[in-house]
């Protein structure tokens, strides 16, 4: 365990294991006076040593359960990202606790990723790297099997901070976008972004390219499953960098086992680590990254600042972003106002 050495204000214990550098980082841009505590381990014992005496938490990867809400002076979990299935909100709000996330803050990243799987599995890039590294030319070959993203129909699932990131990358590359959002953005939103909203199952049955978007929740939980999937076109792309939760795996194995689908690209899965005999391996047209989307050094300060301003508006009693604020709880801070910056 890694202790910053200042005089101590407020505590911190950041959950998750990173590389050195990243550390570095971390700590350079953390507030003056604070006691950042960096996890060596994910294991349970470590991590409740590191959380004992913390008044906040700062969590990307790691689980935050409901026994951490148990801390006799915690009061304010902060995500180092967006997603939050894996903190337990039910005890955060049973126990007073806020959470709040960084909205928007991985979504050029996350949405580059993406751009590199849809073009990744239009142009075959796992093909021609594995044939030309086997001494074979396959030039001649690739006009009959690779696609362009000009000209589709690129649907996105959730056109929040991610999904508008991607809509900008893609139709930069000549896309037209639709989309899917449980409440439609307004008419002049829709224009400056050059979007059209489409019901769900438009969406589903016309999207050239389908990316997901949305957080893993009780209701978007297998929200594509056997169903959904055999309403797509054969020709479609899948796309999922938001949680793995999202799709029904075993559907999705066996829509692959069919043919029906051109190409999968999946940076987030329903059990992670991959078991070393997954059979998403089995198969030429996925690709798979380990959930990476928003882990690119470069937005680390960006990410540290954001979340350590959130802790720091928290323990000052200022109001927090509201696309920022997740539980508002009532312990230790005078309060922090769901307010918009």
């Amino acid at each position: 365990m890694t202790m910053k050495s200042r005089t101590t204000s407020h505590t911190v214990a950041c959950l998750d294991v990173y590389d050195g550098a990243v550390r570095e980082v971390i700590l350079r841009c953390a507030p003056e006076g604070w006691n950042i505590k960096l996890a060596d381990s994910y294991e349970e014992t470590h991590q409740k040593s590191l959380i004992a005496n913390a008044q906040m938490i700062l969590t990307g990867w790691a689980s935050v359960p409901a026994w951490m809400f148990d801390g006799p002076n915690l009061q304010f979990v902060q995500k180092f990202g967006a997603g939050y299935d894996k903190i337990d909100l039910n005890a955060a709000r049973a126990k007073g606790i806020s959470v709040a996330i960084a909205n928007g803050m991985n979504a050029d990243p996350v949405s580059e990723l993406v751009v590199l799987l849809v073009l990744g599995l239009y142009r075959k890039i796992r093909y021609l790297d594995e044939t030309i590294r086997a001494g074979l030319w396959v030039k001649s070959e690739m006009r009959a099997k690779a696609h362009s993203l000009r000209d589709k129909k690129f649907g996105i699932l959730g056109l929040g901070a991610i999904g508008k990131a991607v809509s900008k990358r893609v139709q930069a590359f000549g896309a037209k976008v639709i989309y899917h959002n449980p409440t439609p953005l307004g008419v002049e939103e829709e224009a400056k972004l050059n979007v059209r909203y489409c019901t769900f199952d438009e969406l589903i049955a016309t999207a050239d390219i389908l990316s997901l978007h949305l957080p893993l929740t009780p209701d978007t939980s297998g929200i594509i499953d056997t169903v959904q999937l055999s309403r797509m076109k054969p020709s479609v792309i899948l796309i999922n960098t938001a949680r793995g939760g999202l799709v029904v795996e075993s559907d999705l194995v066996q829509a692959l086992k069919r043919g029906h689908l051109l190409g999968v690209g999946l940076d987030v899965f329903q059990n992670e680590p991959l078991s070393k005999d997954h059979a998403l391996f089995g198969f030429d047209n996925v690709m798979l990254t380990p959930h990476i989307g928003g882990a690119v050094f470069d937005n680390v300060q960006n990410m540290a600042l954001h979340c350590f301003n959130n802790m720091k508006r928290f323990a000052a009693g200022q109001p927090l972003p509201s696309g920022d604020v997740v539980v508002n709880g009532n312990r230790g801070s005078p309060g922090v106002e769901i307010t918009q910056l």
